[in-house]
Protein backbone atom coordinates (compact mmCIF):
# COMPACT_ATOMS: atom_id res chain seq x y z
CA UNK A 1 0.00 0.00 0.00
CA UNK A 2 1.18 3.69 -0.73
CA UNK A 3 1.18 6.26 1.73
CA UNK A 4 -0.94 8.98 -0.24
CA UNK A 5 -3.87 10.11 0.92
CA UNK A 6 -4.84 12.45 4.05
CA UNK A 7 -1.29 10.98 6.67
CA UNK A 8 1.43 9.76 5.66
CA UNK A 9 3.65 7.05 7.88
CA UNK A 10 4.17 7.28 10.34
CA UNK A 11 1.19 8.98 11.19
CA UNK A 12 -1.12 6.92 9.54
CA UNK A 13 0.21 3.99 11.72
CA UNK A 14 -0.42 5.60 14.77
CA UNK A 15 -4.07 6.20 13.98
CA UNK A 16 -4.53 3.60 12.88
CA UNK A 17 -3.55 1.96 16.04
CA UNK A 18 -5.65 3.90 17.55
CA UNK A 19 -8.69 3.06 16.06
CA UNK A 20 -7.63 -0.45 15.79
CA UNK A 21 -7.23 -0.26 20.16
CA UNK A 22 -10.68 1.91 20.71
CA UNK A 23 -12.83 -0.62 18.84
CA UNK A 24 -11.15 -4.10 20.66
CA UNK A 25 -11.61 -1.73 24.05
CA UNK A 26 -15.08 -1.15 23.26
CA UNK A 27 -15.59 -4.65 22.12
CA UNK A 28 -14.18 -5.88 25.72
CA UNK A 29 -15.45 -3.61 27.76
CA UNK A 30 -19.63 -4.18 26.49
CA UNK A 31 -18.85 -7.63 26.63
CA UNK A 32 -15.74 -9.37 28.64
CA UNK A 33 -15.60 -6.55 31.38
CA UNK A 34 -15.44 -8.35 35.00
CA UNK A 35 -17.84 -5.86 36.28
CA UNK A 36 -20.04 -4.77 34.18
CA UNK A 37 -20.39 -6.73 31.44
CA UNK A 38 -21.87 -8.98 29.70
CA UNK A 39 -19.86 -11.95 31.13
CA UNK A 40 -20.39 -10.75 34.23
CA UNK A 41 -24.10 -10.80 34.24
CA UNK A 42 -24.75 -14.02 32.48
CA UNK A 43 -22.82 -15.49 35.16
CA UNK A 44 -24.83 -13.63 37.99
CA UNK A 45 -28.12 -14.55 36.34
CA UNK A 46 -27.30 -18.39 36.16
CA UNK A 47 -25.88 -18.42 39.90
CA UNK A 48 -29.38 -17.29 40.88
CA UNK A 49 -31.45 -19.65 38.46
CA UNK A 50 -28.96 -22.35 40.49
CA UNK A 51 -29.73 -21.10 43.79
CA UNK A 52 -32.74 -22.02 43.42
CA UNK A 53 -32.61 -25.32 41.55
CA UNK A 54 -29.70 -26.68 43.66
CA UNK A 55 -31.44 -27.17 47.28
CA UNK A 56 -33.98 -29.90 45.84
CA UNK A 57 -31.43 -31.93 44.06
CA UNK A 58 -28.78 -31.87 47.37
CA UNK A 59 -31.26 -32.21 50.05
CA UNK A 60 -30.87 -36.24 49.88
CA UNK A 61 -27.31 -35.68 50.39
CA UNK A 62 -27.11 -32.79 52.98
CA UNK A 63 -30.48 -32.71 54.56
CA UNK A 64 -30.57 -28.92 56.40
CA UNK A 65 -27.02 -27.66 54.72
CA UNK A 66 -28.54 -28.44 50.95
CA UNK A 67 -29.00 -24.60 51.01
CA UNK A 68 -25.78 -23.55 51.89
CA UNK A 69 -24.01 -26.36 49.97
CA UNK A 70 -26.28 -24.90 46.90
CA UNK A 71 -25.14 -21.44 47.48
CA UNK A 72 -21.79 -22.42 47.97
CA UNK A 73 -21.72 -24.61 44.61
CA UNK A 74 -24.01 -22.23 42.50
CA UNK A 75 -21.05 -20.07 41.51
CA UNK A 76 -18.69 -22.32 40.80
CA UNK A 77 -21.10 -24.31 38.28
CA UNK A 78 -22.06 -20.96 37.04
CA UNK A 79 -17.96 -20.19 36.77
CA UNK A 80 -17.90 -23.54 34.91
CA UNK A 81 -20.30 -22.98 32.58
CA UNK A 82 -18.46 -20.03 31.57
CA UNK A 83 -15.52 -22.18 29.88
CA UNK A 84 -18.28 -25.01 28.25
CA UNK A 85 -19.33 -23.47 24.89
CA UNK A 86 -21.93 -26.24 24.39
CA UNK A 87 -24.21 -25.10 27.08
CA UNK A 88 -24.33 -21.71 26.19
CA UNK A 89 -23.32 -21.09 22.58
CA UNK A 90 -21.82 -16.96 21.91
CA UNK A 91 -22.73 -16.73 26.34
CA UNK A 92 -19.37 -16.85 27.54
CA UNK A 93 -15.75 -16.19 27.84
CA UNK A 94 -14.54 -19.23 25.81
CA UNK A 95 -17.02 -18.66 23.75
CA UNK A 96 -16.16 -15.26 22.67
CA UNK A 97 -12.09 -16.13 22.37
CA UNK A 98 -13.76 -18.98 19.89
CA UNK A 99 -15.47 -16.43 17.77
CA UNK A 100 -12.27 -14.80 17.43
CA UNK A 101 -9.93 -17.13 16.51
CA UNK A 102 -12.42 -18.10 13.61
CA UNK A 103 -12.80 -14.67 12.85
CA UNK A 104 -8.89 -14.67 12.22
CA UNK A 105 -9.29 -17.50 10.45
CA UNK A 106 -12.10 -16.52 8.12
CA UNK A 107 -10.94 -13.21 8.10
CA UNK A 108 -7.54 -14.95 6.34
CA UNK A 109 -9.75 -16.85 3.58
CA UNK A 110 -12.31 -14.22 2.69
CA UNK A 111 -9.69 -11.21 2.58
CA UNK A 112 -6.79 -13.05 1.95
CA UNK A 113 -6.53 -15.97 0.10
CA UNK A 114 -9.18 -15.08 -2.04
CA UNK A 115 -8.01 -11.30 -2.66
CA UNK A 116 -7.83 -10.25 -6.49
CA UNK A 117 -4.29 -9.61 -7.31
CA UNK A 118 -5.06 -7.10 -9.59
CA UNK A 119 -7.95 -4.92 -9.29
CA UNK A 120 -9.34 -2.03 -11.83
CA UNK A 121 -9.83 -0.04 -9.06
CA UNK A 122 -9.33 0.40 -5.28
CA UNK A 123 -12.74 -0.67 -3.18
CA UNK A 124 -15.26 1.84 -2.53
CA UNK A 125 -14.50 1.86 1.27
CA UNK A 126 -15.92 1.98 4.40
CA UNK A 127 -19.02 -0.74 2.25
CA UNK A 128 -15.85 -2.96 1.17
CA UNK A 129 -14.29 -2.93 5.06
CA UNK A 130 -17.57 -3.55 6.16
CA UNK A 131 -18.92 -6.39 3.99
CA UNK A 132 -15.72 -8.02 4.77
CA UNK A 133 -16.16 -7.41 8.28
CA UNK A 134 -19.51 -8.94 8.85
CA UNK A 135 -19.15 -12.47 6.26
CA UNK A 136 -16.19 -12.60 8.62
CA UNK A 137 -18.44 -12.53 12.30
CA UNK A 138 -20.71 -14.11 10.81
CA UNK A 139 -19.03 -17.15 9.48
CA UNK A 140 -16.82 -17.64 12.90
CA UNK A 141 -20.09 -17.13 14.68
CA UNK A 142 -22.02 -19.89 12.56
CA UNK A 143 -18.88 -21.79 12.97
CA UNK A 144 -18.80 -21.85 16.62
CA UNK A 145 -22.25 -22.57 16.87
CA UNK A 146 -22.75 -25.40 14.30
CA UNK A 147 -19.82 -27.19 16.47
CA UNK A 148 -20.81 -26.66 19.47
CA UNK A 149 -24.68 -27.22 19.01
CA UNK A 150 -24.20 -30.36 16.72
CA UNK A 151 -21.10 -31.93 17.10
CA UNK A 152 -20.80 -30.94 20.90
CA UNK A 153 -17.07 -29.24 20.62
CA UNK A 154 -16.77 -28.33 24.23
CA UNK A 155 -14.75 -24.04 24.48
CA UNK A 156 -11.58 -25.80 24.75
CA UNK A 157 -12.17 -28.12 21.96
CA UNK A 158 -13.33 -25.33 19.82
CA UNK A 159 -9.87 -23.46 20.94
CA UNK A 160 -7.80 -26.01 19.75
CA UNK A 161 -9.33 -26.19 16.46
CA UNK A 162 -9.19 -22.88 15.93
CA UNK A 163 -5.70 -21.97 17.03
CA UNK A 164 -4.33 -25.02 14.59
CA UNK A 165 -6.53 -22.96 12.35
CA UNK A 166 -5.13 -19.80 12.93
CA UNK A 167 -0.74 -21.16 12.44
CA UNK A 168 -2.35 -23.10 8.86
CA UNK A 169 -4.54 -21.00 6.64
CA UNK A 170 -2.51 -17.62 7.06
CA UNK A 171 1.10 -19.35 5.25
CA UNK A 172 -0.54 -19.70 1.69
CA UNK A 173 0.28 -15.91 2.37
CA UNK A 174 3.15 -15.21 4.06
CA UNK A 175 5.69 -18.22 4.16
CA UNK A 176 4.53 -19.62 0.45
CA UNK A 177 3.98 -16.51 -0.82
CA UNK A 178 0.62 -17.78 -2.85
CA UNK A 179 1.90 -20.54 -4.48
CA UNK A 180 1.36 -23.02 -6.14
CA UNK A 181 -1.08 -20.31 -8.06
CA UNK A 182 1.90 -17.73 -8.15
CA UNK A 183 3.38 -16.78 -11.12
CA UNK A 184 2.04 -19.73 -13.37
CA UNK A 185 -1.64 -19.64 -12.15
CA UNK A 186 -2.28 -16.17 -11.47
CA UNK A 187 -5.06 -15.72 -13.53
CA UNK A 188 -7.56 -18.52 -11.25
CA UNK A 189 -10.67 -17.10 -10.01
CA UNK A 190 -9.82 -15.52 -6.67
CA UNK A 191 -12.76 -17.61 -4.98
CA UNK A 192 -11.67 -21.30 -6.86
CA UNK A 193 -8.31 -20.06 -5.18
CA UNK A 194 -9.50 -19.70 -1.86
CA UNK A 195 -11.96 -22.20 -1.60
CA UNK A 196 -8.67 -24.68 -2.60
CA UNK A 197 -6.48 -23.23 -0.20
CA UNK A 198 -9.76 -23.60 2.58
CA UNK A 199 -9.92 -27.30 1.68
CA UNK A 200 -6.43 -28.04 2.05
CA UNK A 201 -6.41 -25.80 5.02
CA UNK A 202 -8.97 -27.25 7.25
CA UNK A 203 -7.68 -30.87 6.48
CA UNK A 204 -4.38 -29.60 7.89
CA UNK A 205 -6.00 -28.16 10.62
CA UNK A 206 -8.31 -31.07 11.57
CA UNK A 207 -5.11 -33.24 11.55
CA UNK A 208 -3.65 -31.32 13.63
CA UNK A 209 -6.92 -30.90 16.21
CA UNK A 210 -6.55 -34.64 16.51
CA UNK A 211 -3.12 -35.20 16.91
CA UNK A 212 -2.78 -32.17 20.06
CA UNK A 213 -6.24 -33.38 21.44
CA UNK A 214 -4.91 -36.47 21.51
CA UNK A 215 -1.81 -35.10 23.32
CA UNK A 216 -3.72 -33.17 25.75
CA UNK A 217 -5.93 -36.25 26.80
CA UNK A 218 -2.82 -38.48 26.85
CA UNK A 219 -1.10 -36.39 29.23
CA UNK A 220 -3.93 -36.04 31.54
CA UNK A 221 -4.68 -38.59 34.73
CA UNK A 222 -8.00 -39.90 35.48
CA UNK A 223 -8.09 -37.88 38.25
CA UNK A 224 -6.97 -34.38 36.69
CA UNK A 225 -9.95 -35.23 33.78
CA UNK A 226 -12.49 -36.96 36.09
CA UNK A 227 -12.52 -36.59 39.32
CA UNK A 228 -10.83 -33.50 41.98
CA UNK A 229 -7.29 -33.84 42.26
CA UNK A 230 -3.79 -32.27 42.82
CA UNK A 231 -4.83 -29.03 40.50
CA UNK A 232 -6.93 -26.68 41.22
CA UNK A 233 -7.91 -25.75 38.18
CA UNK A 234 -8.99 -28.89 36.93
CA UNK A 235 -11.06 -30.01 39.53
CA UNK A 236 -14.64 -29.63 39.23
CA UNK A 237 -16.98 -30.84 36.58
CA UNK A 238 -14.16 -32.76 34.50
CA UNK A 239 -13.74 -33.61 32.01
CA UNK A 240 -15.61 -30.12 30.55
CA UNK A 241 -12.76 -27.96 30.99
CA UNK A 242 -9.36 -29.49 30.95
CA UNK A 243 -7.67 -26.48 31.85
CA UNK A 244 -3.94 -27.02 31.76
CA UNK A 245 -3.69 -29.87 29.27
CA UNK A 246 -5.47 -27.94 26.34
CA UNK A 247 -3.40 -24.59 27.28
CA UNK A 248 -0.21 -26.14 27.40
CA UNK A 249 -0.96 -27.45 23.71
CA UNK A 250 -2.37 -24.19 22.49
CA UNK A 251 0.42 -22.28 24.27
CA UNK A 252 2.45 -24.67 21.91
CA UNK A 253 0.93 -23.98 18.98
CA UNK A 254 0.91 -19.91 19.36
CA UNK A 255 4.60 -20.06 19.72
CA UNK A 256 4.82 -21.55 16.20
CA UNK A 257 2.62 -19.09 15.01
CA UNK A 258 4.81 -16.55 16.94
CA UNK A 259 7.63 -18.56 14.72
CA UNK A 260 5.54 -18.25 11.74
CA UNK A 261 4.95 -14.22 11.75
CA UNK A 262 8.83 -14.04 12.50
CA UNK A 263 9.97 -15.52 9.47
CA UNK A 264 7.22 -13.96 7.37
CA UNK A 265 8.50 -10.40 8.29
CA UNK A 266 12.03 -11.72 7.89
CA UNK A 267 11.56 -13.39 5.05
CA UNK A 268 14.70 -14.56 3.85
CA UNK A 269 15.96 -17.01 1.18
CA UNK A 270 14.56 -14.39 -1.40
CA UNK A 271 17.10 -16.11 -4.00
CA UNK A 272 14.95 -19.81 -3.62
CA UNK A 273 11.75 -20.46 -5.49
CA UNK A 274 8.97 -22.04 -3.92
CA UNK A 275 7.44 -24.49 -2.47
CA UNK A 276 11.59 -25.39 -1.12
CA UNK A 277 11.99 -21.23 0.22
CA UNK A 278 8.14 -21.89 2.07
CA UNK A 279 9.03 -25.44 3.54
CA UNK A 280 12.62 -24.31 4.85
CA UNK A 281 10.68 -21.20 6.51
CA UNK A 282 8.12 -23.18 7.82
CA UNK A 283 10.82 -25.66 9.45
CA UNK A 284 12.88 -22.61 10.61
CA UNK A 285 9.59 -21.19 12.01
CA UNK A 286 8.71 -24.71 14.30
CA UNK A 287 12.20 -24.58 15.19
CA UNK A 288 11.82 -21.28 16.65
CA UNK A 289 8.82 -21.62 18.54
CA UNK A 290 9.32 -24.79 20.30
CA UNK A 291 12.65 -23.20 21.30
CA UNK A 292 10.56 -20.61 22.39
CA UNK A 293 7.93 -22.21 24.25
CA UNK A 294 11.13 -24.68 25.58
CA UNK A 295 12.04 -21.40 27.45
CA UNK A 296 9.09 -19.20 28.05
CA UNK A 297 7.21 -22.34 30.27
CA UNK A 298 9.47 -22.53 32.98
CA UNK A 299 9.48 -19.04 33.28
CA UNK A 300 6.23 -17.96 32.44
CA UNK A 301 4.23 -21.20 32.79
CA UNK A 302 3.24 -21.60 36.58
CA UNK A 303 1.78 -19.16 38.61
CA UNK A 304 1.30 -18.20 42.28
CA UNK A 305 -2.69 -17.97 43.41
CA UNK A 306 -3.75 -16.72 46.66
CA UNK A 307 -6.80 -18.10 48.21
CA UNK A 308 -8.77 -16.47 51.00
CA UNK A 309 -9.59 -19.41 53.99
CA UNK A 310 -11.11 -19.17 57.25
CA UNK A 311 -8.76 -20.63 59.77
CA UNK A 312 -9.22 -20.58 63.85
CA UNK A 313 -11.84 -17.71 63.50
CA UNK A 314 -9.80 -15.29 61.34
CA UNK A 315 -9.00 -15.27 56.90
CA UNK A 316 -5.68 -17.14 56.64
CA UNK A 317 -4.42 -16.54 52.92
CA UNK A 318 -3.34 -19.97 50.90
CA UNK A 319 -0.63 -19.14 48.25
CA UNK A 320 -0.58 -22.65 45.75
CA UNK A 321 1.79 -22.45 42.57
CA UNK A 322 -0.16 -23.77 39.93
CA UNK A 323 0.56 -24.53 36.19
CA UNK A 324 -0.62 -21.36 33.96
CA UNK A 325 0.48 -22.04 30.15
CA UNK A 326 -2.06 -19.33 29.56
CA UNK A 327 0.38 -16.77 30.72
CA UNK A 328 2.91 -18.23 27.79
CA UNK A 329 -0.38 -17.44 25.58
CA UNK A 330 -1.06 -14.09 25.86
CA UNK A 331 2.53 -13.07 25.98
CA UNK A 332 3.55 -14.90 22.76
CA UNK A 333 0.11 -13.57 21.63
CA UNK A 334 1.44 -9.81 22.83
CA UNK A 335 4.17 -10.07 20.45
CA UNK A 336 2.31 -11.56 17.78
CA UNK A 337 -0.01 -8.49 17.88
CA UNK A 338 3.29 -6.30 18.20
CA UNK A 339 4.73 -7.48 14.69
CA UNK A 340 1.69 -7.34 13.21
CA UNK A 341 1.32 -3.41 14.21
CA UNK A 342 4.28 -2.99 13.25
CA UNK A 343 4.17 -5.08 9.86
CA UNK A 344 0.08 -4.00 8.76
CA UNK A 345 -0.67 -0.16 10.43
CA UNK A 346 3.21 1.10 10.28
CA UNK A 347 4.21 -0.85 7.24
CA UNK A 348 7.73 -1.21 8.07
CA UNK A 349 7.94 2.61 8.46
CA UNK A 350 11.59 2.04 10.28
CA UNK A 351 12.34 -1.13 8.75
CA UNK A 352 11.63 -0.66 4.85
CA UNK A 353 14.37 -1.00 2.51
CA UNK A 354 17.16 -3.01 5.06
CA UNK A 355 15.67 -6.86 3.79
CA UNK A 356 16.15 -9.64 7.14
CA UNK A 357 18.08 -7.02 9.11
CA UNK A 358 15.28 -5.10 9.15
CA UNK A 359 12.74 -7.24 9.91
CA UNK A 360 15.08 -8.79 12.47
CA UNK A 361 15.10 -5.59 14.29
CA UNK A 362 11.52 -5.08 13.95
CA UNK A 363 10.78 -8.59 15.54
CA UNK A 364 13.55 -7.03 17.95
CA UNK A 365 11.62 -4.15 18.59
CA UNK A 366 8.01 -6.22 18.81
CA UNK A 367 9.62 -8.47 21.37
CA UNK A 368 10.65 -5.53 23.76
CA UNK A 369 7.35 -4.00 23.80
CA UNK A 370 5.51 -6.83 24.35
CA UNK A 371 7.09 -8.13 26.83
CA UNK A 372 6.90 -4.46 28.51
CA UNK A 373 3.22 -4.80 28.07
CA UNK A 374 2.56 -8.46 29.18
CA UNK A 375 4.02 -7.26 32.93
CA UNK A 376 2.43 -4.14 32.63
CA UNK A 377 -0.89 -5.67 31.86
CA UNK A 378 -0.64 -8.80 34.08
CA UNK A 379 1.81 -8.27 36.91
CA UNK A 380 1.21 -4.89 37.92
CA UNK A 381 -2.47 -5.11 39.44
CA UNK A 382 -3.21 -1.18 39.67
CA UNK A 383 -3.06 -0.90 35.52
CA UNK A 384 -4.35 -4.12 35.15
CA UNK A 385 -7.16 -3.78 37.52
CA UNK A 386 -7.87 -0.03 35.45
CA UNK A 387 -7.94 -1.76 32.21
CA UNK A 388 -10.09 -4.33 33.26
CA UNK A 389 -12.78 -1.91 34.74
CA UNK A 390 -12.33 -3.11 38.01
CA UNK A 391 -11.47 -0.59 39.86
CA UNK A 392 -11.43 -0.05 43.82
CA UNK A 393 -15.28 1.97 43.53
CA UNK A 394 -16.49 -1.28 42.14
CA UNK A 395 -14.37 -4.09 44.19
CA UNK A 396 -17.39 -5.90 45.29
CA UNK A 397 -19.28 -6.22 41.57
CA UNK A 398 -19.57 -8.62 39.18
CA UNK A 399 -17.72 -11.28 39.40
CA UNK A 400 -15.66 -10.62 42.30
CA UNK A 401 -19.29 -10.49 44.45
CA UNK A 402 -19.70 -14.11 43.75
CA UNK A 403 -16.15 -14.81 45.08
CA UNK A 404 -16.96 -12.96 48.08
CA UNK A 405 -20.16 -14.36 48.57
CA UNK A 406 -19.09 -17.87 48.45
CA UNK A 407 -16.09 -17.57 51.10
CA UNK A 408 -18.85 -16.48 53.10
CA UNK A 409 -21.04 -19.16 52.45
CA UNK A 410 -18.20 -21.21 53.51
CA UNK A 411 -17.50 -19.25 56.69
CA UNK A 412 -20.33 -20.31 57.73
CA UNK A 413 -21.12 -23.81 56.36
CA UNK A 414 -19.30 -25.04 58.98
CA UNK A 415 -18.32 -28.22 56.81
CA UNK A 416 -14.39 -27.21 56.36
CA UNK A 417 -13.14 -30.50 54.44
CA UNK A 418 -16.72 -30.43 51.93
CA UNK A 419 -16.62 -27.24 50.76
CA UNK A 420 -12.75 -26.38 50.30
CA UNK A 421 -12.56 -27.20 46.94
CA UNK A 422 -15.42 -25.79 45.99
CA UNK A 423 -14.87 -22.47 47.62
CA UNK A 424 -11.04 -23.11 45.75
CA UNK A 425 -12.51 -23.42 42.35
CA UNK A 426 -14.87 -20.52 42.44
CA UNK A 427 -12.02 -17.66 43.70
CA UNK A 428 -9.35 -19.26 41.63
CA UNK A 429 -11.75 -19.32 38.40
CA UNK A 430 -12.64 -15.81 39.00
CA UNK A 431 -8.98 -14.71 39.33
CA UNK A 432 -8.63 -16.74 36.09
CA UNK A 433 -10.93 -14.91 34.22
CA UNK A 434 -9.92 -11.29 35.78
CA UNK A 435 -6.77 -11.52 34.95
CA UNK A 436 -4.94 -14.14 32.04
CA UNK A 437 -8.18 -15.12 30.00
CA UNK A 438 -9.25 -11.54 30.08
CA UNK A 439 -6.16 -10.10 28.53
CA UNK A 440 -5.84 -13.21 25.97
CA UNK A 441 -9.15 -12.43 25.12
CA UNK A 442 -8.66 -9.08 24.16
CA UNK A 443 -5.09 -9.35 22.74
CA UNK A 444 -6.42 -11.66 20.74
CA UNK A 445 -9.93 -9.94 19.85
CA UNK A 446 -7.25 -6.73 19.20
CA UNK A 447 -5.62 -8.89 16.50
CA UNK A 448 -8.77 -9.93 14.91
CA UNK A 449 -9.42 -6.71 14.84
CA UNK A 450 -6.45 -5.37 13.21
CA UNK A 451 -6.40 -7.66 10.23
CA UNK A 452 -10.21 -6.57 10.01
CA UNK A 453 -9.06 -3.60 10.09
CA UNK A 454 -6.84 -3.81 7.12
CA UNK A 455 -9.59 -4.80 5.06
CA UNK A 456 -10.97 -1.00 5.17
CA UNK A 457 -7.27 -0.25 3.96
CA UNK A 458 -7.00 2.67 6.38
CA UNK A 459 -9.81 4.26 5.98
CA UNK A 460 -10.86 7.37 7.33
CA UNK A 461 -7.37 8.15 7.88
CA UNK A 462 -5.84 7.84 4.30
Amino acid sequence: MGEEGKFKQPWLGVLALLTVYAISYLTYMVFLNPVGGLLSRLVVADVSVLSQVLPAILAPVYGAAATEMAALLAPALALRSASYSALYPLGYPLDWLTVVVFGIVWFVTIAVLCMPFQRGAPPKQPQSGLAVAAITLILAFLTVYVLSSFFHFTGYELLLLGTAGFLVFPIWATLFHYWPFVPKRATVHPVARGATYAVISWVITFILYYVFNGLAWSGATFFEMYLPGHDLFATLLQPLLPFNHYDQWISLLVAIITGINIMAVINPFEGRSQPTRGVINIIIAIIIGVILWFILMPILGSAPHVFAVPFQGQLAPLIISVRSPGNVTVYLLYVVLLILIIQQLFQMHWFAGKGAKGGVQAVILAFIIGTIAFFITIAYTPIAMALSGASSAAAVSGLQALAYGALMTYANLGMPLTGLTILLETQGTVQLLGTTLTFGWFVLGSIMWLLIYMAFDFWPWK
